[in-house]
Formats: C-alpha cells, structure tokens, sequence
C-alpha cells in the first residue's frame, strides 16, 4: 500500500522558504483585500475610522499594570483604526483653510479646542491673548496666514451661528452649482466661489445639564434639528454617509459635532454635581447616536474615547480635558478636513493617512502594471517554450557540444531576465499596495524602550545560534594577505564584511521599526553604523580596483546598477523622490569617487605615495565641493536643468558631509592591507626597496598587530566619552566626520585580533548582509509605511495597539514577506545587472572573455530560484552578483572586442535615455 506524504516535499531550505512564502503571500493578500472591499467598503478612506474610533499609543501609567509605558507627558499619540493622525502646523492649516475660515461653536470644551488650533498657527501669540480676554465672548485669532473664529454659544441656539450656518449652506449650493455647470459644459473654468468655513465645529450639552433643570433634553434636541435644518437643504443628509474625495478640495466644507463628554462625577464642584447627571448626558449622546445612524450626522464620536475610563485626560475641574488631549482632539478635525487636500498637493511623503485618497494611477504606473503582468507573462510563457523546443532540437540535431552549451546559456539568459522583471514587477506591485492604498492599515511609531531592547536581545541571540566557521569555498574568501600558518582568511574578508553589514542593518531596521528616533544614544549609534557602511565601501571597491586593475566601464555600469535599480524602480512607481532612499544615492556618489580617484593615473598606483597623494588631494575638492557654497548648488542646477532632476542642496551636503572622510580611511586601510600582504607574500619585495615602514612590518608585524589591539580597545571608550558628551544630534553630527574612523578601525582591528574572530562569522547576519541594500530601500514600503515614516499592518488583527498583546501577528506575517521579496528581488537585480553590462550569449560570441558555463560552481553564490536546483539563468545571474565573478579578459580578437564594448555603450546609453525620459515625463 502506497503511504500517503501529509506534507509537500522540498528540496531544499531554500525551496520551502520560497513556496511557504509564495502560499502567505496569497492568503494575506486575499484576507487584506476581502477585508478592505466587504468589511470596509463603507469607510474606504478611512473618514469614520478617524470620527467613531482610535487609543492612545501613550496613555498615562496606571498602577498596579506594568504593560502601560509612563511618558513623561502623555496623550501626544492618538492612533485612529488602520490610519495614521497627523499633526498639523501652522503652514499646513493656512493652505488647507486658504481664505476661508475654521469656526468653532460652542461651550468651554469647543473653547479648548480652539485655542488648541490657535497654538498650532502661534504658540506665543494664543498663549498671550487668550490671558487678557474675557472667558464669554466670541474670539478671533490669525496667524500664519490663517483665520480661526470662536462664536461663544453654549446652548447653540445665538443668532451669530446660525448667519454663519445660512453661509455655510449657500456656499455649499453656489459650489455644487458650480461644479454642476462644468461638468455640463465640459470644459472652461468655473466661476470662482467664494468659501465662508473651511469647516465647522460645534458642541454643547453640557450647559443644558446644568442650567435646565426640566426639559433639558428637548431644548438640546430642538437646538441640534434647528442647526442642521439651517446647514442642510433637505434630503442632502443620509444615513452611512460616505465622504467622497473627487477633487483638490478634499472632503470639501463639512460640519462636525462633537460628542457631550461624560465629566468625572466625583470631582464636579457640588453645583454642577446635582444637576449635571449621567442620564442627561446620556440621552444627548443617544439623540446624536440617532442622527448620526439616520442622518449621516458628522458626529466626533473619537473625543469620547480620548477621555473614557482616563482619569488623567481631565483637569482638576473635572469638566475640561487637559491641554494635550485638546490638542490631539484639534488634529482630529484638521485631519478630516485637510488631510485629502494636501495630500493631493503634496503626494511624497504619504505620513498622513486617515481619511485620505492617494493619488490616482498614472500612466507610468499604468504602463508598468501592463508590462509587468500581461507582456512578461506572454514573454515568460514563449521564453519557457523556446527553451524545451531548443532542448529537443539540440537532443536531435546537435552538431557540437560547443553549439549546445551556447544555445542552452543564451535560451537560460533569456528566460532568467524575464522572469527576474517579473519578480522586480511583483516587488514594485506588492509595494504600491501596501503603501499607496487603503488596502493595507498603517500605524503611528511610538518608542518603547522594552521593546527596542527586546528586538535587539532576538536580533543577537540568532546572529550567536547561527556562527558558522570558515567556509570552503574559495569564493567565500579572499586571498590570503599572510602567511598561511597564521591566518586562514584575510582581514576583513567577505563573510566578515557581510556579517558587518549584517548586523548593523538589523540594528538600522529595529531602529526605524520601534521609532526610536528621539533617543540620543540611539541615533548616535546609527549614524556611526551609516558611517561604518561607507568605509566598507571604500574598503572593498578600493580593494577590488587595486587586486582586478579593472577600471572598465563594464564594471561602474555593474555597480551603478546593481545600487539603483530598485531604488530607481520604485521612485517611478511609488512617486517618490529617489533621494528618499538617500543612502542608495550616497553609496552611488562616493563609488563614482572612488572610482575616479583610483581611475586618474592608474598605471603608477604601485607606487604608495602616488596613492596617498591622490587620495588627499581627493578628500581635499570633495570637501571643497560639499561645503563651498555655490559649488554643490551649481551642478544640482545643472541637472535640474537637463535631466529634471530636483535634488536638495540642503539636504545632499548634509548627508554627504558626515561622511566626507570616512570612505578615504577605508581606502587607506586597503591600501596598508595590501601593502601589508604583498611584504609577507613576497618577502623580495621589503627587500628589494628596503624603507623603513617595510622593515617594521615585516619584521615586527606581530609588535604592531598587538599595539593595535591594544589601542583598538583603548580608543572605544574614548569615542564613548566624547559622544556622550554631545546634548543634541546638531552637535553631534558637526564632530561625527572626525570622530567615526576611531571606533570603525578600532571595531575591524578586534574583530580580527585573533584567529578564533578571524575565522568565525555569523550565517544569520551575513546572509542579512548579502541581501542590505533590498532591506534598505523595501523597508520604507514593505515593514514600514508613508515612505518609512509609519507602520505596515494586514488590519486582520485587532488588541491594544502595544506589540506582544497586539501587533505580533502582523510582524511575523509581514516580516517574512519582507525578507522574502528582499532575497527575490537581490536575484532578480543580480540578472538585471547582467542583462544591461552583458548577456551570456555575447560572451561566447566575442572570444575576449571566459564563458559562464566554464566558472567553477563555487564561484556562482546567488540562490536558486527556489526549487533546489539551479534555475534558468542562475549561473548567468550568480556570476553578476558575485562581486569578483567578472569575465576576465583571455586574449581574443580585437574585432569582437571592439563590438563588445560599443555594445555595452548602446545599452548603457539606452538605459539612461529611458530613465531620462521617464523623469521629464513623471
């Protein structure tokens, strides 16, 4: 009898983490989908999300409930259902409200919330009026441009409110007429209409408690149908209203209640104790509950929950809330209000997203949809044809084996360039979703030490469970710089390197994840490991040019591309800036610096003062260039100018400048690297040019390897004083381009100590490492949301907002998401680069290189497509990635040569035709 196998079989690690993730990619997909189009189809927008409900992220602490943080001022983050409230400043309202007015109406709690905007617009400017005015009057306050207006009217029945609802009600009519003409005419330009209220906020209830002893009730029912009779033409309020977005206007004009809050009973003064009861406040809610369900009533039911249950989120009156919750329940309305119109105006950066319609589709986005999930499906479905059809023929009809080998690489270098767009197509789709739509939630940072530290202790204890020895293959290491009795591998050698940048962008991701932005220590960390990732990439380009003497435009276009195609991708396809992944743009400019200092007068670099000299007089006019006012803005000018290019001055010479020694003392360090291993290799050589800096070091290597492990530990503390010294991340950063190169040497000097450090790494945060640049840039899409600024979630789940009682789930669904289109789209980057640098099938038609099929299998490092074997392509897209995988030169033809590197120069130029294209056009 046959056994029945329960589980599918797999045929490596690697396959089952592919199709596992291929199933979860399609189970949450269709959970997010079924949820944003059947349980949420009547708040698309995330409008009621933001009236009806939300918690705070920083509730005060409660005793005897370790789980609440304790800010030290609490209620400064209140987080809406699946959206993220923004807070407004005083620019943003001025342009929202434009030339009309935000009115308020009402009671002492309107009041509050009044002058809550009006410290937005002007802190010092409300803080000193609202001391010298009279508590019962109405107010009028501007500043930045704006106008805010405060009608007292506790009972909401004066005769100035219902003149500013008659207004309100005409503007509404003239502008629906308006629109309505246009739409009949088709085109022209509509007559100017001119807007009383941006919008309006009233509320009461709280004086009919108190001062009408009989019928206070009914006197808030008749006030509450008078206003809205006034507001409202007949028939125009129904029932689940849904707030269309149409146009740059938003929402439009809209008139909001507020709820009448429940005070805290017990400390209500003894005259506002016996007449204001919970069964009056109770019905007044009631009576709004009604209309907002039968009426479409904007009622802000989210005030009642800032306040329930939180005795702290009132003052000693017991009646008013205090200044942070007036301030937050202030961000509610300007939200609701502003939030679709601003994010038309502005789009990039997508930080506010309740109530909000992102920007529609455009025709480059279009395109690329088309392209991506209709021509590349045909083209994978022909390529995978061809492929069998050419199998068979060669079984048939072969002719030589040369002939078959070079058939099979061409049909495999085909097919694994398409189905590396479509992967790259999927990544970019996955992404638009989750963060230029409603279709995934998204969710306010808030810093909690506990679980910054808790990331941190899982983070480390998978980089100590996974050490790994020396591996055996030789295209894991780098030659030996030593003698072989004493060392194994080199300095710093790959799977150091990776580990290195392994663990640092786990750190770099934990801290962006838990918002830990605020936290001195914290950023002071970062920004070192930012540094320690550019001298790594001095390191190992400077590396590479000297050992390979390969200067060719073969190799930048390698690189560039390899740096930029996502980044580049997804600008186009998110609407993003490029520059918004700022750290691909700054490794691209200081390889192109490296490059060009290595590159100019290449054929003397064995000399070693050749070397410093260019090196110093490098870091010299890029210094120059960074900080020399004029220089840096000049040359963005230039290429706004050209290429349409709209780069920040301000911002570039800020990032490039706290680096802007770094990558020459990770040059350095190759350089005295070298120098050290060719002494040891080819004792002849000190000889030969018997100086005294080669005498030292071959002859008391081990006195100077020991002095600098002394010093090396030395020299942390050190860096640990001085930036513990710094009060704020201004200071610090002016003494970070001095201060990084210590504890950065001082880090690869320990690491490299001993022979156990030497020859030991971690496979968990190397293999991180191989894969940092797809976890940099998807981070801001695919873990993050808003371009980085907020959190992803699948809105499956629902808790308290805190992450072990709530948010775990989603982690663990989009965390594994996340590392797998990172791991897809470095193999799908890796044969891009190849297709654009060169193909398979030109390298067995020009003689001058060594064919693919000819490296050692040790050599190709990329994964697999996923099934455990090589998948189409895989030897073609592994010899791009592999760093040292280039096609070394073996003496053909001039001729082919020469149509080799014209053929590079077509597709190089066509690459960056299109992408010029492309960003006059988007």
């Amino acid at each position: 009898m046959p056994r029945i196998r329960l589980l599918p079989r797999f045929s490596s690690p690697a396959d089952a983490f592919n199709r596992t993730s291929c199933l979860l990619l399609l189970v949450v997909l269709a959970a997010t989908l079924y949820r944003r189009s059947v349980i949420d189809y009547q708040d698309p927008h995330k409008c009621q999300a933001l009236i009806r409900d939300g918690q705070w992220l920083d509730p005060p602490k409660q005793p005897f409930d370790p789980d609440y943080v304790d800010p030290k001022r609490p209620f400064q983050h209140w987080n809406p259902p699946g959206c993220v409230l923004h807070e407004y400043t005083g620019p943003e309202i001025n342009r929202c409200a434009e030339t009309g007015k935000i009115l308020f109406v009402g009671d002492p709690g309107i009041r509050q919330i009044f002058w809550a905007t009006a410290k937005k617009l002007d802190e010092g400017k409300a803080r000193k009026e609202k001391a010298g005015l009279e508590k019962h009057e109405d107010i009028e306050f501007s500043a930045a441009g704006a106008l805010l207006k405060f009608v007292w009217d506790p009972f909401l029945t004066s005769s100035r409110l219902y003149e500013e609802l008659a207004e309100y009600r005409e503007s509404v009519k003239n502008f629906t007429k308006v629109l309505d003409d246009a739409s009949a005419a088709g085109s022209g330009a509509p007559v100017e209409v001119k807007r009383k209220s941006t919008v309006i906020l009233i509320g009461g209830g709280h004086s009919h408690a108190r001062h009408i002893h009989t019928g206070n009730l009914k006197d808030f029912e008749d006030a509450v149908d008078n206003i809205t009779s006034t507001a409202y033409a007949p028939h125009t309020m129904t029932s689940g209203k849904r707030f269309p977005i149409t146009d740059d206007d938003g929402i439009g004009n809209q008139i909001f209640f507020a709820p009448v809050l429940q005070p805290l009973y017990d400390r209500l003064s003894p005259s506002r104790a016996i007449t204001m009861l919970p069964e009056k406040i109770d019905g007044m809610n009631e009576y709004l509950e009604k209309l907002s369900i039968n009426q479409g009533l904007n009622v802000l039911w989210s005030y009642a929950n800032m306040t329930a249950g939180i005795d702290r989120a009132y003052g000693e009156s017991g009646l008013h809330v205090v200044e942070n919750v007036a301030g937050r329940m202030a961000d509610v309305v300007l939200n609701l209000r502003c939030n679709a119109k601003i994010a038309r105006q502005d789009g990039y950066p997508y930080d506010r997203t309740c109530c909000i319609d992102y920007s529609p589709v455009n025709w480059i986005q279009l395109v690329a949809l088309i392209c991506f999930f209709f021509v590349l499906s045909l083209s994978a479905i022909k390529a995978a044809r061809g492929m069998t059809s050419n199998t068979a023929a060669r079984t048939r009809f072969a002719k030589s084996i040369a002939r078959q080998q070079s058939n099979s690489i061409s049909a495999n270098a085909s097919a694994s360039t398409t189905l590396a767009l479509l992967s790259v197509g999927l990544c970019l789709w996955y992404c638009y979703l989750a963060d230029r739509t409603q279709v995934f939630h998204k969710i306010q940072k808030q810093f909690i030490k506990y679980d910054f530290f808790s990331f941190l202790s899982a983070a480390l204890a998978l980089g100590l469970l996974t050490i790994r020895g020396p591996s055996s293959s030789p295209g894991r290491r780098r030659s030996e710089s030593f003698t072989g009795t004493s060392i194994r591998q080199s300095f710093l050698s790959r799977s150091q390197t990776e580990e290195w940048k392994g663990w640092m962008q786990l750190f770099i991701l934990i801290f962006n994840f838990t918002g830990a932005t605020k936290e001195l220590w914290i950023y002071e960390v970062v920004r070192l490991l930012a540094s320690a990732y550019i001298f790594l990439t001095g390191y190992g380009h400077t590396m590479y040019f000297l050992q390979k003497k390969d200067y060719s435009l073969r190799r930048v276009a390698s690189v560039l591309t390899r740096l930029n195609v996502l980044a580049c991708s997804l600008s186009f396809v998110m609407r993003t800036r490029y520059t918004a992944y700022h750290f691909i743009s700054v490794s691209s400019f200081w390889f192109l610096v490296i490059y060009l200092t290595l590159k100019i007068g290449h054929r003397r670099n064995d000399s070693i003062a050749f070397l410093l000299g260019k090196i110093m007089l490098s870091a010299i006019l890029v210094s120059t260039i960074i900080h020399l006012k004029g220089i840096l803005e000049s040359l963005l000018s230039l290429l706004r100018l050209t290429c349409g290019i709209t780069w920040n001055a301000t911002a570039w010479r800020f990032h490039l400048g706290l680096d802007k020694f770094i990558p020459f003392v990770g040059m350095l360090t190759a350089i005295l690297h070298l120098h050290i291993a060719n002494l040891h290799s080819y004792p002849q050589l000190a000889t030969r040019s018997r100086s005294l800096i080669s005498e030292m070091l071959t002859d008391y290597f081990s006195v100077f390897h020991a002095f600098l492990a002394l010093a090396a530990v030395g020299l942390i503390p050190v860096y640990c004083m001085i930036s513990g010294s710094h009060t704020n991340e201004s200071d610090y950063n002016s003494w970070l381009p001095y201060l990084s190169p210590l504890p950065i040497l001082s880090f690869a000097v320990l690491r490299n100590s001993t022979r156990l450090l030497r020859n030991y790494h971690s496979a968990a945060f190397a293999w991180v490492g191989r894969h940092s640049l797809e976890l940099y840039v998807l981070q801001h899409h695919l873990l993050l949301a808003g371009d980085g600024r907020v959190l992803l979630a699948t809105g499956l789940f629902a808790g308290d907002g805190s992450f072990w009682h709530d948010r775990w789930r989603d982690v663990a669904l989009l965390l594994a998401l996340f590392l797998w289109f990172a791991w897809r789209v470095a193999c799908a980057t890796a044969t891009l680069t190849l297709a654009v640098t060169g193909d398979a099938e030109a390298v067995l038609v020009a003689s001058e290189a060594k064919p693919v099929h000819e490296r050692k299998i040790s050599e190709l490092r990329l994964p697999d497509y996923g099934n455990g074997t090589p998948g189409p392509g895989s030897v073609a897209a592994a010899a791009a990635l592999n760093a040292t995988a280039r096609l070394e030169p073996t003496g053909g033809k001039k001729g082919s040569s020469r149509w080799w590197a014209q053929s590079l120069r077509r597709r190089v130029v066509m690459t960056l035709g299109v992408l010029w294209v492309l960003n006059w056009l988007s």
